[in-house]
């Protein structure tokens, strides 16, 4: 299984995902809501961990937690690890969340 967080300025939402099936969606307030979902639910088939985001502190705190409390597979996702081919002068100014959204509509 894979889960996807997504930090957003004013909310944290997750997805836990089995193949390309989400299972279960939740918002979370803080990293200590988080560690309240993964004992409360059943984490341990967890492979990879993926996180978008365009809260550059929040996101440290985020891998911090993981790399100290989890041993799961973390991808971050940057207009670098996409792949995508972004024909605009500073590609590292476009949003994470914008990266996510043409990389969907891409698969769609």
């Amino acid at each position: 299984m894979k889960l996807a967080i997504d930090i957003g300025n004013t909310s944290v939402v997750c997805g836990l995902f089995k193949k390309n099936v989400i299972i279960k969606k939740f918002n979370i307030k803080s990293i200590n809501d988080l560690n309240n979902k993964i004992n409360d639910l059943n984490f341990l088939d967890i492979k990879k961990i993926i996180i978008s985001s365009v809260v550059p502190s929040l996101t440290s705190k985020y891998l911090t937690y993981f790399k100290n409390k989890h041993n799961y597979k973390i991808e971050l996702i940057d207009y670098k690890s996409s792949q995508l081919s972004l024909k605009v002068k500073a590609p590292d100014t476009v949003g994470n969340d914008r990266i996510c959204n043409i990389f969907s509509t891409i698969k769609l």
